[in-house]
């Protein structure tokens, strides 16, 4: 009967271990500041708006061990609204912070690259300082098109040539995706930010991460709560 009790406990204890690290993964939130321009002395967008397009990707990146959280809401100048060049783009690196995911939303965003077409969203990298990389939303840009700049911030850059793929251009109404391969760079992207104290999660978060993803300790010594942006 003791032997019997032990099983049932013991077989009840590796289930909640289990359930545990698979929570945690799920758990693994990403902080993201934001700041955002100001046009006709007014935000060019507001709380509800940024926090639509979070859950969005969270929606989509919870599967792959990610979730989003804003953490800060910052106001840019109105000369940042606009964005018609590559310095324009790279002008916005003075304001990125480290430890957090940054996100700009403009009014704004010319394609650098087709003068003629306009941008939605865009991962850039500063010419200046290829460490620094950012994400830049215009405020006429889809729900999903946040989204779709993570999936290039984590680790895929290439867009993917199958309908409904996130990272594909072409919609056919079915349910967006992320493939496999996709899903593996997005880990170990994640693994690299936080080796590198790009990322730097909350300490609760970090604790959960490292359950099922150790990372070197000189990282672990840097998962503390990201300094909000003033």
């Amino acid at each position: 009967m003791r032997q019997h009790c032990f099983l049932i406990a013991l077989t009840f204890f590796l289930w909640l271990c289990f359930s545990s690290m698979v929570l945690a993964e799920h758990l693994t939130v990403v902080p993201v500041a934001v700041a955002v321009a100001q046009e006709g002395g007014k935000a060019v967008a507001d709380k509800p708006w940024l926090e639509q397009r979070i859950a969005v990707a969270n929606a989509l990146f919870s599967a792959h061990g990610l979730k989003f959280k804003l953490i800060s809401i910052k106001t840019l100048p109105a000369r940042h609204s606009r964005l018609l060049s590559r310095d324009d783009r790279d002008a916005l690196g003075v304001y990125v912070k480290k430890g957090v995911l940054n996100l700009f939303v403009v009014a704004y965003s010319k394609d650098v690259d087709d003068p003629s077409q306009k941008r939605r969203g865009v991962h850039w990298h500063q010419r200046s300082a290829t460490n620094k990389h950012f994400v830049i939303l215009a405020n006429y840009s889809s729900p999903t098109v946040l989204a779709h700049e993570l999936g290039h911030f984590f680790g895929n850059p290439k867009h993917s040539d199958v309908p409904d793929n996130l990272m594909s251009y072409t919609r056919r109404g079915g349910k967006l995706f992320l493939d496999q391969e996709q899903s593996r760079r997005i880990r170990e992207s994640l693994k690299r930010y936080l080796s590198t104290a790009e990322l730097v999660l909350s300490e609760q978060s970090s604790q959960e991460y490292r359950c099922i993803n150790p990372v070197p300790k000189t990282s672990q010594s840097n998962c503390s709560v990201p300094e909000q942006i003033p």
